[in-house]
C-alpha cells in the first residue's frame, strides 16, 4: 500500500467501529470537534478533529473511552501536507515527514535515569495545539492576591517532563517569582489537559524534560 492511500484508509476509519452510541461536539473556542457518550457526555469516544483559524484541519484522530487510540495524523498548511502519523495503540511513530523537522534547539532527554542534552527528531507537542495551551492557561491562571498586593509581577519558567507515553508529570518551577505565584503558575499547567505527543529521538518516543512560560503582569 503506497503511502498515499494508508493516509487516506487512515484518515477514513469511520466510528462506527465503536459499538457504544456517541454524540458530536463541536467547541468553536478550541476549533476541535470530537464524540462523547451519550451515557457519560465527560468520556471522549470515537473521531477527533482539531483545526486552525481557517478550519484548516491539524489533527485527525480517534478516542477510546476517553483514551486516545489508533492513528493521530498531524497536518501542516498552507498545502495540507501530513507531519507525523502517531499509533497509539502500540505506542510508536509510525511515519515523521523529513522535510518538515529540522530543529537544531538541543533537549534534556532522560534515558536510562540520566539526563543528556541532544537534538530531537521532533520535540513534544501539545496535541490541541501551543495556541490553544496558552489561552487556557491565560484562562486558568490565578494571580495571588498578597503577589499583587507586594507588587509582584514577571514571568515564571514551569519545568515539567513529558514521557514517552504523552503524559506530563514531575512539575517545577525552573525560574521563581515567589509569594504564591510558582504554585499558581504550576497548577495553571496541571490544569491542563494531559495529552501530549512525545518527543522523538533516532525514531523512539523518549521521556524530555521541558519549559514554559506563564506571564504575571499587573494588568491581570
Amino acid at each position: 500500500m503506497n503511502k498515499q492511500l494508508l493516509i487516506l484508509v487512515l484518515i477514513l476509519v469511520p466510528t462506527i467501529l465503536f459499538a457504544q452510541a456517541t454524540k458530536r461536539v463541536r467547541d468553536r473556542g478550541a476549533n476541535e470537534t470530537y464524540h462523547v457518550l451519550r451515557s457519560d457526555e465527560n468520556i471522549r469516544h470515537g473521531e477527533y478533529r482539531k483545526f486552525d483559524s481557517k478550519r484548516r484541519l491539524l489533527i485527525s484522530g480517534q478516542y477510546k473511552l476517553g483514551e486516545r487510540d489508533g492513528f493521530w495524523i498531524h497536518f501542516t498548511h498552507p498545502d495540507n501536507t501530513v507531519a507525523e502519523i502517531y499509533c497509539y495503540t502500540e505506542d510508536g511513530l509510525i511515519y515523521q515527514n523529513p522535510d518538515l523537522f529540522h530543529d537544531t534547539t538541543r533537549y534534556r532527554v532522560i534515558i536510562d535515569g540520566n539526563i543528556i542534552s541532544t537534538t530531537l527528531c521532533s520535540p513534544p507537542v501539545f496535541l490541541r495545539g501551543e495556541k490553544e495551551m496558552f489561552r487556557q492557561l491565560a484562562n486558568t491562571t490565578q494571580y495571588p492576591t498578597r503577589a499583587r498586593e507586594s507588587g509582584i509581577f514577571g514571568t515564571v519558567i514551569v519545568l515539567f517532563t513529558i514521557d514517552k507515553f504523552g503524559k506530563a508529570s514531575n512539575h517545577r518551577i525552573g525560574v521563581s517569582l515567589g509569594q504564591g505565584v510558582d504554585e499558581a503558575a504550576i497548577d495553571a499547567y496541571k490544569a491542563l489537559p494531559n495529552t501530549w505527543l512525545p518527543g522523538i529521538l533516532n525514531g523512539e518516543p523518549v521521556d524530555v524534560v521541558v519549559g514554559f512560560p506563564v506571564k504575571f503582569t499587573m494588568s491581570r
